[in-house]
């Protein structure tokens, strides 16, 4: 198991989240997430913006991003869909947030 933690973590189609820990299996697969409220010995830092699919990757829409701006947090029923459908992490590292508020 490994965690993950970036200023946002964006999960395709359900949420924006900020500062948040991203843990993952020995396969790769997303199971769980909860928020970043104290530095933890067992999280890596990463930079850009953290992105939890299905499948492959591909590029991520600034648009589709920005409509879930405002979310504040992960609901109990959005956790269990992400932690139950084989969701994969991928780091953006040179990710613009400057445009997703704008």
């Amino acid at each position: 198991m490994k965690r993950f933690a970036a200023n946002y973590v964006y999960v395709s189609q359900l949420a924006l989240l900020k500062q948040y820990v991203v843990e993952i299996n020995e396969e790769g697969l997303v199971i769980n997430l909860f928020p970043l409220t104290e530095e933890l010995h067992s999280v890596s830092w990463l930079p850009g913006l953290l992105v939890l699919h299905k499948g492959e990757f591909s590029p991520v829409d600034i648009n589709s991003i920005r409509k879930f701006v405002h979310a504040k947090s992960l609901s109990p029923e959005m956790l269990h869909t992400i932690t139950s459908s084989e969701y994969q992490l991928t780091q953006v590292p040179a990710f613009d947030f400057s445009t997703l508020f704008s």
